[in-house]
């Protein structure tokens, strides 16, 4: 890729299954929850002081988990504070069947006014879309991690070839 620090992410619409493509696709953000987490930029960008605020915020709903503590604070450390403007990111549309790949567009955003379920945003441009089908097996794995919300794609080339990096 042209800028060696740019990164490939991956990214779909979570546990709660909300119409990603209604605030990915049509509205040209992505996001993640954790609503109730707040404005990550009053939070150190380190994984502990994170996962202590989630404890903070959530540990009092019976049925948040050690395990789903963890990895939210994964996914909310990758979002607000490890990808860039500029890095890529791959949405997989469930609805269409088709693969987006865009561009991170801005700084992390905090906006309650997006999307019911998701505050924790960033404006995307989307680039291409690929039909899932023409991928490798390979690739197809990486578009949707069980378990995960936002994530480093290991194996991006697929994704990002023809574009102008």
């Amino acid at each position: 890729m042209g800028d060696e620090h740019s990164r490939v992410w991956g990214i779909r619409s979570g546990e709660h299954h909300f119409d990603g493509d209604a605030l990915f696709t049509r509205r040209n953000y992505i996001g993640v929850g954790w609503s109730d987490a707040g404005d990550l930029m009053d939070i150190p960008a380190d994984r502990e002081a994170i996962k202590a605020h989630l404890y903070r915020t959530h540990g009092k709903y019976p049925s948040v988990t050690d395990r789903m503590i963890s990895t939210g604070c994964g996914t909310l450390l990758r979002f607000a504070h490890q990808a860039k403007v500029g890095d890529i990111v791959v949405y997989h549309s469930r609805d269409e069947g088709s693969i987006y790949v865009g561009r991170i567009a801005s700084p992390y955003i905090f906006d309650s006014s997006l999307h019911p379920n998701v505050y924790h945003a960033r404006k995307v441009e989307w680039l291409k879309v690929i039909q899932r089908e023409r991928l490798s097996k390979r690739a197809q794995g990486q578009t949707g991690i069980r378990g995960q919300t936002f994530w480093e794609i290991s194996y991006p080339d697929e994704f990002i070839e023809g574009l102008d990096l």
